[in-house]
């Protein structure tokens, strides 16, 4: 799934020669401090922070906050322009901590602050912006820590340098080894290393790197420092065969960075060193792998970090063990997995950072998540976790997880879990395996101690699609937090919604025709749209915004009917005249169903289909049309059937594009256009007793000459 660049800005600041418009805080505080999260030419985006007290090295477990600021939630973005004054603060020099303005005048800077350019701003830079007293002008932007000088990290680094440290062999353009063993014991050492615009080969070959420690943790995760392989700088890489041994602390077993390719066909990689993972990409590397079978300890056996990149997984086993910290899949990036097995036996099995996404195809998933990895007790226990850290690792947007086809097991905690993100899952064909006294999903805020944004307003924001899926399990959506569920396609979901009687911010539920939902539980929910028909309230209530809601809602008229509408889906049923579909919103009909509501008489219809032309007749309660292939409806034909036909007449007439409402048709006839491409948008149907006078008004159809 392509994912949607949309950036979460709280405030915005456009900072533009003399004239500014800056966060409501600065107004009356002069300073701020971010951390850069993008940089997109002079535009400039920043995470807010506070300074904290102390500082120190970061912690290695992904998501935690970086050492200098805590990070409040909010978000900035302003306009670099040619005389803005830029500076950079000589190291040892920390600002005063503990707030977000500081007594700063327009003026001060670090004392041994020296001179810095635009290019000096990069991502994972901190920044101290200091306005000018009493007005919306940025008069200086000093940069902290972090700069763009040589080393610094490209994508991001939170002030860590580039570090790659060197290889015990490096690979030659052009270069294939076959057998043979290579391994690295010093710090900092890669056993294979491809660097540069150049291309080697390595079959059946023996990598170990058993000892030799990473000199930076975030370098080891960032960079591939010390990792057992690594290619970086655009080299590609063709593996085959062989295997991969990995137990120094910070040695991950393959590694693409920065703009590297790996191809990887049946390797065995088994890495058991701290912080360091199975097959990982960052700073946009590339990596494709066929077939692996991979052990990680520590951190996940498909991983990547900061910068992200692409990584595609076919076949294979991706197994974790030995820490609550090591799914089997961690994306900072887009990773698409196919027939494969991943198992987490201590751990959740799939976390997706920020924008970001994890695509699964008939693979069989489980995890195991045995306690936090953090320092509160109040960590969810989940299966698959969409989440914002505010670490700088991924960029701020919409998380999504997509998986069809194949299992997907929860053997401890949620089957889902969302906290402080916009996320969307889609489903289908999955067969979920829940563990006891779990939720199906939880969307939540989380107390803030582990830096995913500040408690009270670090809800989640979630997007859940079925699609012929079934699901089994409660849902909960807290006070800050979102859901709109989507059942389409025949599927059916059993369970409750906020049965405690939570009102989520909004809880919207879309049952579209042939999709069921039967209630276990009295259910709390803010929005109800689609085929009510599809409800079975089993004993207990449906709430909507409070109010108690009639689960047994469809049509009961002479004539009952509903269509299929552009962007919305199934309307529910209307009956006896009223409008299904919609006028003045340009939305085209895509499919009806219509049925009698009188004993012994039936109902045939036909539509004229964009692409197909007239479709054959179908009869009570079929679809007439299609669903999900974006053709519009452009004319129907109705006709009674059954003892009763001859004792009424139907009458229907449409609204179309560029004509508006058409006269009635009547029995058979043709009521819309054909030859015209113009869409129907809204349909009307009554139906009287034989013979009834009856004023039909303007022409019902319209044709273009063969």
């Amino acid at each position: 799934m392509k994912k949607s660049k949309r950036l979460l800005t709280s405030l915005i600041v456009t900072a533009c020669l003399a004239l500014t418009a800056f966060p409501a805080s600065a107004a009356s505080e002069d300073v701020i401090y971010g951390k850069v999260t993008k940089v997109d030419g002079k535009e400039v985006t920043i995470a807010i922070g506070t300074l904290n007290q102390n500082t120190g090295t970061p912690g290695e477990t992904p998501g935690e906050m970086p050492e200098t600021l805590t990070l409040t939630g909010e978000s900035s973005t302003f306009t670099l322009t040619d005389d803005m004054a830029i500076t950079k603060a000589s190291p040892g020099q920390p600002p005063e901590a503990g707030t977000t303005g500081g007594s700063a005048t327009a003026t001060e800077t670090s004392a041994t602050s020296s001179k810095a350019t635009a290019a000096d701003i990069v991502v994972g830079a901190v920044l101290k912006i200091t306005y000018t007293t009493g007005t919306d002008t940025i008069a200086s932007i000093e940069i902290m820590s972090g700069s763009g000088s040589p080393g610094a990290a490209p994508g991001g680094g939170g002030g860590a340098t580039v570090s790659t440290g060197t290889g015990a062999y490096l690979l030659a353009d052009g270069e294939s080894l076959s057998g043979g063993t290579y391994s690295s014991t010093n710090d900092d050492e890669n056993a294979l290393r491809a660097e540069g615009a150049i291309t080697a080969h390595l079959n059946g070959v023996t990598v170990e790197k058993t000892a030799g420690t990473a000199s930076s943790s975030d370098a080891s995760s960032f960079y591939g420092l010390n990792a057992a392989i690594l290619a970086l700088d655009n080299a590609i890489l063709n593996i085959a065969g062989g295997s991969v041994t990995a137990t120094a602390e910070g040695a991950n077993g393959v590694f693409a960075y920065n703009g590297a390719t790996i191809n990887i066909k049946d390797t065995t990689i088994n890495v058991t060193g701290g912080n360091a993972g199975g097959i990982e990409v960052a700073g946009g590397g590339n990596l494709y792998a066929s077939n692996l079978t991979v052990n990680s300890t520590v951190k996940a056996a498909i991983r990547s970090d900061r910068g992200g990149g692409t990584m595609v997984v076919d076949g294979g086993t991706y197994t974790t063990s030995g820490s609550t910290g090591a799914p089997a899949v961690y994306s900072t990036a887009d990773i698409t997995v196919n027939d494969a097995t991943l198992n987490a036996e201590t751990s959740e099995a799939i976390v997706v950072e920020g924008l970001n996404s994890v695509t699964l195809n008939n693979c069989t998933v489980s995890g195991n998540m045995t306690g936090s990895t953090g320092n509160s007790d109040a960590d969810n226990i989940h299966n698959v976790m969409l989440y914002q850290s505010m670490s700088g690792d991924a960029e701020v947007g919409n998380s999504s997880f997509e998986m069809t086809d194949g299992s997907l097991t929860a053997n401890s905690g949620d089957m889902f879990y969302v906290t402080n993100t916009e996320s969307q899952i889609a489903l289908s064909n999955v067969d979920l395996t829940l563990a006891a006294d779990s939720n199906l999903l939880t969307v939540a805020g989380n107390d803030g101690s582990r830096g995913w944004g500040t408690a009270g307003s670090n809800g989640g924001k979630c997007s859940l699609t079925a699609s012929k899926q079934t699901l089994t399990g409660d849902i909960a959506v807290d006070a800050i937090s979102t859901l709109d569920l989507i059942l389409q396609d025949s599927s059916t979901f059993t369970g409750s919604i906020n049965s405690d009687k939570t009102t989520a911010a909004t809880l919207k539920v879309t049952l579209e025709k042939g999709s069921s939902w039967k209630l276990t539980g009295d259910s709390y929910i803010t929005e109800f749209d689609g085929d009510a028909s599809g409800l079975d309230t089993n004993g207990y209530t449906l709430y909507v915004n409070g109010v108690a809601y009639d689960g047994d809602l469809a049509a009961t008229g002479n004539i009952n009917y509903a269509t299929h509408v552009q962007n919305i889906g199934w309307q529910n049923a209307v009956s006896d005249g009223a409008l299904s579909g919609t006028v003045g919103q340009s939305l085209r009909l895509e499919g009806i169903t219509i049925e009698s509501g009188i004993d012994g008489l039936g109902i045939e219809y036909a539509t004229h289909v964009q692409n197909i032309g007239w479709q054959d007749y179908v009869a009570d309660g079929t679809v007439s049309g299609t669903e999900g292939q974006s053709l519009r409806l452009e004319a129907i034909k109705i006709q009674l059937t059954g003892t009763q036909a001859d004792k009424y007449d139907v009458y229907y007439r449409v609204q179309v594009e560029n004509l508006g409402w058409l006269g009635w048709a009547s029995n058979g006839a043709e009521s819309g256009t054909a030859g015209y491409g113009y869409r129907l948008e809204g349909i009307e149907i009554v139906l009287v007793e034989k013979g009834t006078a009856f004023d039909t008004g303007s022409a019902a159809f319209y044709e273009t000459a063969a």
